[in-house]
């Protein structure tokens, strides 16, 4: 499978295919993947809420919310970050942070996660299966264009 992005999404992306079984290339234009995610809230990385619901969106989504809350309810978010070992806490509104109000705790868990699975790309998945992820926060190579890291294999 191809994830194209390291950020957050591509990261949850990744552990969820590489726990399936499946063979996971990451395109990531950073030097590192995860980087954006140490930005967000401040530092402290806000990577969810447990206030928000449907009406809270522009009613002209309503469709596609719905659709994507049937298929992944907001409560799906904290139990795969609880199964990473995620520590939180809810702060005002209903916002969760990181209990170390730290955002590099969220990408490490991604990060370490895959490692786990992984490690220097020849793990075994509990399938027998050999696994092809590679060691994510030093393996890259360079796109033909010099611009976009890949994740050698």
């Amino acid at each position: 499978m191809l994830i194209v992005g390291g950020g957050a999404s591509g990261l949850a992306a990744a552990v969820t295919a590489a726990e399936k079984g499946l063979s996971v290339a990451l395109l990531e234009k950073n030097h590192v993947p995860g980087r954006k995610i140490l930005s967000t809230g401040a530092g402290k990385c806000n990577f969810s809420n447990v206030s928000v619901s449907e009406p809270d969106y522009n009613p002209a989504a309503a469709a596609f919310i719905k659709t994507a809350y049937a298929v992944c309810p907001p409560s799906s978010v904290t139990d795969f970050f609880s199964g990473l070992g995620l520590e939180y806490v809810e702060k005002e509104k209903g916002r969760l942070y990181p209990r170390s109000m730290n955002a590099k705790d969220v990408a490490d868990v991604l990060i370490n996660r895959l490692d786990s699975l992984h490690g220097n790309g020849d793990a075994q998945d509990g399938t027998g299966k050999t696994a092809d992820v590679g060691h994510f926060r030093h393996r890259y190579q360079h796109c033909a264009d010099n611009e976009y890291p890949v994740r050698k294999n």
